[in-house]
């Protein structure tokens, strides 16, 4: 919990955020008590809209009257020309920023939070590691995020207290107590006590059927969530990839189904990637250009050089069935010894990073990511995989090298398992 001034007014950051079940409204304080109790929280605010949600706080500072700085963004953001997946990073002052996110409409869990540059940066990281990236992100210039459109508190709330009182309902987002001072909670607990007794032997059925019916409401809508969540996760890297198997299969039918010979010409080396298939040739003295166009229109041709590239384009797809399961590094291990016995020779070395966001690569990894390499080999293609094909392993480059004594085969790659 962090408390800071904001255009005169004292603000809170970091409150836990869920969404009320509709069927609740009638009795939205009692469920809101409930939650507290249940969570060991004494502090909430409010949002009444499409979907209630309410925020959650425990401190024993106090907050009482504060205003949440995440419900007045959640109303800024209402508005119909904005996005309904947004993030932001705004700087609070140079050593605090503040971290917003927000999908399908609703605050995220612990989509507000106050900290430092890094803490707003990892969070912002984890979000997009479990829900995908926000269709909206709003941080300071300072940071240089990549697709970000820059902004500061000035320019989301205006210039003054007067525009953030007339964008949003400011009541709505004052921090409350959950539960009574303790002399008055005392006098209505006594009260109620009073009231069950009377009403227990006509309404205890009834108050039993009401409770059973709401924890089964309850237990679905947490499900719905939950499931949508799992729905909107993205997918790892390795299972937007072929398996090493189609792109082998794939290659293979390029090479089988183009005719690259040419009279006088010297095929160099053929190349396929996800892309399709690229194939170099040199030309010797009494080669003719007219021979290769006439078959392949579009090849690139050097004259000074006497080479000629030809390009076949064929998008290599991957098609999943159901989750896949990574070999463990143990595996992978044994299943360098294997190729190593056999003579096939593969190198590894850490994948490049992928991270195209400051303070990405602090996450932890759960999967391990080696590229790797086997260089000119004897085997072909599927007589590599057939003897190093795991579930974890994808090819991104294979190439046929032609010399004088005959043609050999390398491979590239990356291999994924599990930490």
């Amino acid at each position: 919990m962090q408390v800071f001034k904001l255009l005169g007014k004292s603000m809170v950051a970091g409150l836990n955020w869920e969404p009320l079940p509709i069927e609740i409204e009638a009795g939205t304080k009692k469920y809101i008590q409930k939650l507290a109790e249940e969570q060991d929280f004494n502090l909430y605010t409010l949002i009444k809209g499409v979907e209630t949600q309410t925020g959650f706080a425990s401190s024993h500072e106090k907050l009482s009257g504060k205003y949440s700085i995440a419900s007045i963004l959640f109303q800024v953001f209402s508005g119909s020309e904005h996005s309904r997946d947004i993030a932001a990073i705004l700087e609070i002052h140079p050593d605090s920023y503040l971290y917003y996110g927000q999908k399908d409409g609703l605050i995220l869990y612990d989509g507000d939070l106050a900290g430092s540059r890094q803490d707003a940066l990892d969070r912002l990281n984890s979000h997009i590691a479990l829900y995908g990236p926000f269709e909206v992100l709003y941080a300071p210039e300072s940071l240089e995020i990549e697709n970000s459109t820059h902004a500061t508190f000035e320019t989301i709330l205006g210039d003054s207290f007067f525009s953030l009182r007339r964008l949003v309902g400011l009541s709505q987002a004052r921090v409350r107590p959950c539960f009574l001072d303790k002399k008055r909670r005392n006098t209505y607990i006594v009260i109620g006590i009073l009231a069950v007794i009377l009403l227990a032997a006509s309404s205890r059925g009834f108050v039993i059927y009401q409770a059973n019916e709401a924890a089964a409401r309850l237990q679905l809508e947490q499900e719905r969530i939950s499931k949508a969540m799992e729905e909107n996760a993205p997918k790892p890297i390795y299972q937007t990839l072929p398996t090493s198997y189609e792109m082998v299969s794939a290659c293979l039918s390029l090479i089988n189904e183009h005719d690259l010979i040419f009279p006088n010409w010297n095929l160099v080396a053929i190349e396929c990637s996800q892309s399709g298939m690229v194939a170099s040739l040199t030309k010797s003295d009494e080669g003719r250009y007219e021979d290769l166009i006439s078959k392949y229109p579009d090849s690139i041709v050097n004259l000074a050089a006497n080479t000629a590239t030809i390009k076949i384009s064929q998008i290599v797809t991957a098609n999943y069935v159901g989750k896949i399961t990574l070999p463990s590094m143990s595996d992978v291990y044994l299943n360098t010894d294997k190729a190593i016995s056999y003579g096939i020779e593969m190198k590894y070395k850490p994948a490049a990073s992928s991270v195209n966001l400051p303070g990405q690569d602090l996450i932890p990894k759960k999967v391990a990511e080696l590229d790797w390499i086997i260089d000119k080999t004897p085997f072909t293609p599927d007589r590599v995989i057939d003897l190093m094909d795991n579930s974890g392993l994808r090819i991104s480059k294979i190439t046929k090298i032609f010399g004088a004594n005959g043609s050999s085969w390398s491979l590239e790659g990356t291999q994924y398992a599990q930490q």
